[in-house]
């Protein structure tokens, strides 16, 4: 009984000094904290990203500590295969502690991680410039049966679909949609797919857990098995798609599953750790 009561009391005082250094807790601009920052640990770049070519920044908002420590390390917006890699970075950042009236008190800013492959720079299409003001959906066509020229992902994550005879198509976010990555079309220009990023209950970031498939004006499949996708492809010109998933952190090996792009039937699976031997269909995906 007499040590549960002190566990209680500990708990109690933690909470009650969590509580007033959020109370205190001043906003900084992000070049004034700068200043004051002592150990910048780099991240490691995530073997999934730098394989699918991903780079970017990733911003988190961030309590400094009257001792100078990272606390209350959030996500606001990035890549998703690159925010675990920048959080596990950040929280060990230390800060020289701000002063005020010859007392440390606790701040609160935003800090910025870039991620490079100093990878040719792509130029952003000017319709997608103009497309980034205007919410998703605006200028929906009905059932375009022209091929597909081309898509793309606007500035407020709403997907385009381009076809040959110059319409532009916004298809509607899916629902708790946050972004939406990885846009491909099929060799046969007749079917886009892409990943939509959805919040998830054990990260402070979105994860893509479901893969949309879209053809003639309409999604006709929305491929998911609970986990995270990490890549995807087309196989058989588009007839068939490829997926790579698994936990968030990618610590359970390597999860392939073929489906059929049409019908979004479970062809075939295969799990195996990362030396071993995968079939043809997702040998791209599991290096």
């Amino acid at each position: 009984m007499r040590r549960n009561s002190i566990i209680f009391a500990i708990l109690l005082h933690a909470l009650i000094v969590k509580t007033r250094s959020e109370e205190i807790a001043l906003p900084v601009a992000p070049e004034i904290a700068a200043q004051h920052l002592l150990t910048r640990v780099e991240p490691t770049y995530p073997p999934l990203a730098k394989s699918a070519e991903t780079q970017g920044t990733v911003r988190f908002g961030l309590t400094i500590t009257e001792s100078g420590s990272v606390a209350d390390l959030v996500f606001i917006n990035g890549h998703v295969l690159l925010a675990g890699a920048a959080y596990a970075a950040v929280r060990q950042w230390t800060y020289k502690p701000f002063i005020k009236e010859g007392k440390p008190i606790a701040v609160k800013t935003t800090v910025e991680v870039d991620f490079s492959l100093d990878l040719p720079r792509t130029a952003v299409p000017v319709d997608a410039r103009r497309a980034a003001d205007v919410p998703c959906a605006i200028r929906q066509s009905s059932h375009p049966t022209s091929p597909v020229k081309r898509g793309y992902i606007d500035e407020n994550d709403c997907v385009h679909v381009v076809y040959a005879d110059n319409q532009d198509v916004e298809v509607p976010k899916e629902k708790d949609q946050v972004s939406a990555e990885s846009l491909q079309v099929a060799p046969d220009n007749r079917i886009v797919g892409w990943l939509v990023d959805t919040p998830n209950c054990c990260t402070s970031y979105p994860i893509p857990t479901t893969l949309v498939v879209y053809r003639h004006g309409r999604i006709v499949q929305r491929i998911s098995d609970g986990m995270m996708i990490y890549k995807w492809k087309y196989v058989a010109r588009g007839g068939r798609i490829a997926v790579s998933s698994g936990t968030v952190h990618g610590m359970n090996g390597i999860h392939l599953t073929l489906y059929d792009s049409n019908s979004g039937k479970r062809l075939r699976t295969w799990d195996g750790e990362y030396d071993d031997v995968p079939p043809r269909w997702g040998a791209s995906l599991a290096r």
